[in-house]
């Protein structure tokens, strides 16, 4: 059907639509081909499995970085993060939006350590496609977005070592869920600001 005096159609038929995307929004088929191809360079450079992770969670940890960075240049913002639970906040609901198109699940402090968080993802973007061979066991492709939290929290300023682990949740299947163990002196500079 054609709009009165413009000649143009007012049916949503895709080729009316415009090609360009909102900016920062990737196509899921070019970022998957990307992932797949890190994921191949890494497996063919790797000789063991451990190695394979921790590959896949040095090239998160950049782009984790860089995530930060640009967020920190378009944002424009003269303040920082200083505390645990914030900047944790902040990475689970503006961060992982801007990485993933949604937020966090959530996000749960653990009970053993005052230095241990958890964020939890039933279905981590990068990985949505990977299936992991026989062969190569227990390996979990979500290293490397373990790596780009890393990226992220120590590029604020905040040391820590992050993991990734597969939790099953009886009959819907399983998660992710991303254990974040901060450093001594991370947590003690926290204490000292609680305490102000």
């Amino acid at each position: 059907m054609l709009q009165a005096g413009t000649g143009r159609s007012t049916s949503s038929h895709p080729l009316d639509r415009p090609l360009s995307r909102r900016p920062g929004e990737v196509s899921l088929a070019a970022f998957t081909l990307l992932f797949s191809e890190l994921v191949q360079l890494h497996q063919v450079r790797s000789s063991s499995v451990p190695e394979f992770e921790a590959a896949l969670c040095d090239a998160g940890r950049q782009v984790g970085s860089r995530a930060l960075q640009v967020h920190w240049i378009r944002e424009g913002k003269k303040t920082r993060e200083t505390r645990i639970l914030g900047i944790l906040q902040f990475l689970s609901s503006t961060i992982w939006p801007g990485l993933f198109n949604k937020k966090a699940d959530s996000l749960e402090r653990g009970v053993s350590s005052k230095s241990e968080y958890m964020i939890h993802d039933a279905n981590p973007l990068p990985t949505v496609f990977c299936e992991v061979p026989r062969s190569l066991g227990g390996m979990n492709p979500n290293a490397f977005v373990s790596g780009i939290i890393q990226g992220v929290l120590e590029t604020a300023g905040f040391g820590c070592d992050v993991t990734a682990h597969r939790a099953d949740e009886g009959g819907s299947g399983t998660r992710t869920v991303f254990l974040v163990n901060f450093h001594d002196d991370v947590v003690e500079r926290d204490e000292m600001l609680e305490g102000r």
